[in-house]
């Protein structure tokens, strides 16, 4: 499983945000209180195919190599009965976001994406014809080589390089955890190697830095599975952890993610079984995996999602912020420490100023990144296709009559700037 970590908390939209005084700067609004600004925000436009009723997004993890940040886009266009989805792969300029190349992947001249890996070369991992496929392509994003590779398996959980070889986390349908190493240079197979036998079902999975993580959570007791793949051979190591909560019908507890040594968890209270809306109590769980501790943090209001990215012994968090009567989405970075005790908003931004009266939240969109001191991450705008025609099928579509197109956007920001 991706964990898309929906847990932070800013207070981003404060009360009476639409009766606010916004600045515009480069094309983004800030609240008229706010004193920093991003370095740069870029707006990607991705077609919608003829005769096609629309896009839906997602985005991989972005990746980084020599100045250039790459990020991975699935596209997936409803066009009659069947869904079409290809994927794009964007490198853009880490210093001002422009976009400096582009490659297409259809599925069926290509393969299925499924995770891009940065190290000397790029390396996008996928499926073709049911076979593991791997492309190896330059900075420019011209392809150098296509692997199709014949391992068997049900699903992939991990790419990435350690030890100067690229490696590959596959389950087979036993769930069985292989471990696959190659050469870098041109993908051929050195070692195999058993990860663990058969975990049993439940087990969500995250990939986060060095760590593959196996996740269950069953009323007040989680059980993680963590493999260190920065090891020549990863062990997994088993661990049990009782959640400090009172395990009422009214919590709803949520595994919402891991950054570095942290597990993190959210709950919500709510008083009423007929009012389920009602969110009276939020909080954060951190969880130090190796102290075996944990503390817990209470927010006045519930963020519509939010991602969480570890930097040096620090975390930054990014949300996304709707306030649905006034129909305003308010983005927020914060500086904290892991176990969250301390929380530092840094800043906060408007995608535009206008009222978006439709809002489709898909939160593998958004995306936070740290790479050499600097922030980056992803979001949706809202493209406006014009006014909706008689026997119109468009997905997205506003309360007034407008086709509405989710786009993706890539920001950048230097705290401290």
């Amino acid at each position: 499983m991706r964990f898309t970590i929906s847990m932070l908390i800013l207070l981003l939209v404060l009360a009476g945000c639409a009766s606010q005084k916004f600045i515009a700067e480069k094309g983004v609004f800030y609240p008229k209180e706010e004193a920093a600004r991003l370095d740069g925000l870029t707006r990607l436009d991705i077609p919608v195919m003829a005769g096609a009723a629309g896009n839906m997004l997602a985005t991989g993890d972005l990746q980084f190599l020599e100045g250039r940040a790459f990020l991975p886009v699935i596209v997936t266009s409803k066009a009659g009965s069947e869904p079409l989805t290809h994927s794009i792969i964007y490198a853009l300029d880490g210093a001002d976001g422009a976009v400096l190349d582009t490659l297409v992947l259809t599925q069926d001249e290509y393969m299925k994406f499924n995770t891009l890996v940065a190290a000397r070369e790029l390396f996008i991992v996928g499926e073709q014809d049911t076979l593991l496929h791997v492309i190896k392509a330059d900075k420019e994003l011209n392809i150098i080589q296509r692997y199709p590779i014949d391992i068997h398996y049900k699903q992939i959980h991990y790419a990435g390089t350690a030890h100067d070889k690229f490696r590959i986390v596959v389950s087979d349908r036993f769930d069985n955890l292989f471990l696959y190493e190659f050469r870098t240079e041109d993908l051929t197979l050195e070692r195999s190697r058993l990860l663990s036998k058969g975990l049993e079902e439940g087990f969500d999975f995250s990939a986060e830095g060095r760590y593959l993580w196996a996740l269950k959570l069953s009323e007040n007791l989680l059980s993680t599975v963590r493999f260190d793949l920065s090891a020549m051979n990863p062990d997994p190591a088993y661990k049990e952890f009782m959640i400090p909560v009172n395990m009422q019908s009214k919590f709803q507890v949520e595994i919402k993610g891991t950054a570095g040594d942290h597990i993190y968890l959210a709950y919500t209270e709510k008083e009423d079984p007929k009012y389920p809306e009602k969110v009276t109590t939020f909080k954060i769980i951190a969880l130090d995996y190796n102290q075996e501790t944990s503390t817990q943090k209470a927010f006045a209001e519930l963020p519509t999602t939010y991602q969480i990215s570890p930097a040096g012994e620090n975390v930054y968090f990014y949300s996304m912020q709707t306030d649905i009567k006034k129909a305003l989405n308010t983005y927020g970075l914060a500086k904290a420490s892991p176990d969250l005790q301390t929380f530092d908003p840094v800043v906060r931004f408007l995608e535009t100023d206008r009222k978006v009266k439709f809002n489709a939240l898909d939160e593998q969109v958004y995306k936070l990144a740290e790479h050499e001191g600097k922030l980056y991450f992803t979001g949706l705008y809202y493209q406006n296709m014009g006014k909706l025609k008689a026997g119109d099928t468009y997905l997205y579509r506003t309360s007034d009559n407008f086709r509405v197109q989710p786009q993706i956007f890539f920001g950048s920001f230097t705290p401290g700037h």
